[in-house]
C-alpha cells in the first residue's frame, strides 16, 4: 500500500491510515509523488515482492 499526498498539511494521519486501511499490516510506504519521496522505494518493494513469487512459481 502506498499513501500518497503526506506532505499536504491536511492529510489524514498515517496511524489512521494504517488503521482504516491496512488492518492486516501489509507493507505499506508514505510518498509524495511531488517530491518523488517514497515512490522510488514503493516500487523496489513491488518488484522485489513479484519477483518472489515468480521464483516460488507463482503468478504474480
Amino acid at each position: 500500500i502506498q499513501y500518497n499526498k503526506q506532505d499536504l498539511p491536511n492529510c489524514t494521519p498515517i496511524e489512521e491510515l494504517r488503521e482504516l486501511l491496512n488492518p492486516n499490516g501489509v507493507l505499506d510506504f508514505t510518498a509524495c509523488a511531488q517530491t518523488g519521496e517514497g515512490v522510488f522505494e514503493t516500487l523496489k518493494a513491488v518488484a522485489k515482492l513479484i519477483l518472489l513469487e515468480l521464483k516460488k512459481g507463482g503468478t504474480a
